[in-house]
């Protein structure tokens, strides 16, 4: 409100090292706390007298670094203890899921094994047809193992007594 407007001023002090003490004088703090001291003018100071400075500490150790990490080692905890139950109930409904599968496949194969025909059309699912063509096949590939091609006609003899056993099973 006066003549002249007040400036405020700003200061930034860098300190690369977040663990060193940053000194500031007594008549600094009392500035920033708002109390003028009266200026003394240094050319009225003798330039042997050193001002005596009370250093003033600016960071001080608060527990609050060891409440945070308790904070994150109880949530760390909190966090594997509820995927340890996660995981718990995913392996409880995988064992119930197993069984369920396994009765049904008992089911079905009972099934399966219950029918008159069932013996037979086993015995012809497990022997293997075409086994003398296949056999030749398999000749003419250590034969011509770079020229395949020259096994063609073995081939087609096999191709053609799958399809005459398949149609033969099918048809039963």
């Amino acid at each position: 409100m006066g003549g002249s407007a007040s400036r405020t001023r700003k200061i930034t002090i860098d300190n690369d090292n977040p663990t060193s003490v940053i000194k500031v004088s007594e008549e600094c703090v009392q500035r920033i706390r708002g109390h003028q001291a009266p200026t003394v003018s240094h050319q009225q100071s003798s330039p042997t007298e050193v001002p005596q400075m009370a250093p003033a500490f600016l960071y001080e150790p608060s527990l609050t670094s060891i409440q945070l990490r308790q904070d994150n080692l109880k949530n760390l905890k909190d966090n594997d203890d509820y995927w340890e139950k996660r995981v718990k109930n995913l392996q409880k409904n995988h064992e119930e899921i197993k069984k369920v599968m396994e009765t049904e496949y008992e089911k079905a194969m009972n099934e399966v094994s219950g029918k008159k025909n069932a013996e037979d059309s086993l015995k012809q699912l497990t022997s293997i047809p075409c086994g003398a063509d296949r056999a030749k096949i398999i000749a003419c590939y250590k034969k011509y193992k770079n020229e395949p091609m020259r096994c063609a006609k073995e081939v087609q003899e096999f191709a053609d007594c799958v399809d005459r056993s398949t149609v033969m099973i099918a048809s039963k």
